[in-house]
């Protein structure tokens, strides 16, 4: 009888231990998930602000281009209309109309870069939203402390069961 008891308290003790030491792992588990998926996030993060970086530069390179090639037709028209015999309203309007257009073209790349910028906090929300839900998925499906203590529960008090089962079987020794 002895025996039978050892055997079942032993169960009792081995299914108590493997369900909470399971749990643990579980959260040990879901611990180093959400901290692999902050740190791949942590590196999109580096990614997306150079990805911003390198937009505003080239679009600063792009704009001092086109400066610069304003600046050049400028000087050429200058040239073109110290030579001839347009002069006055004619020239003025001519070199207004190259300022005109050079504003025009700068304000067009600027309206681009900050349509790329905000495309890219986008992006950017996107993935942050994305990197959330990963890691509330994976608390969703690790259990609790009280959920590992209530299932383990439910798996010793069976074997619990067995044992005064088994222990009603055996027929008392006469004293």
């Amino acid at each position: 009888m002895a025996g039978t008891a050892a055997f079942f308290a032993a169960a009792a003790a081995v299914q108590a231990a493997s369900g909470l030491l399971g749990g643990m792992g579980a959260r040990r588990a879901l611990k180093d998930t959400a901290r692999a998926i902050q740190d791949s996030h942590a590196l999109t993060s580096t990614d997306f602000v150079e990805r911003g970086r390198e937009i505003n530069d080239q679009v600063q390179d792009r704009v001092g281009q086109r400066a610069l090639e304003a600046m050049a037709e400028r000087g050429r028209l200058t040239a073109v209309l110290s030579d001839s015999l347009l002069a006055g309203n004619t020239s003025s309007r001519l070199l207004r109309d190259v300022d005109f257009r050079s504003g025009t073209d700068r304000a067009v790349m600027e309206h681009n870069r900050k349509g790329a910028i905000r495309q890219l906090s986008r992006e950017y929300q996107q993935v942050t939203l994305q990197a959330r839900s990963r890691i509330n998925e994976a608390r969703n499906n690790t259990p609790s402390m009280l959920e590992s203590i209530l299932g383990t529960a439910g798996r010793v008090l069976p074997t619990m069961g067995d044992y005064y089962t088994a222990k009603a079987r055996i027929p008392a020794k006469a004293g």
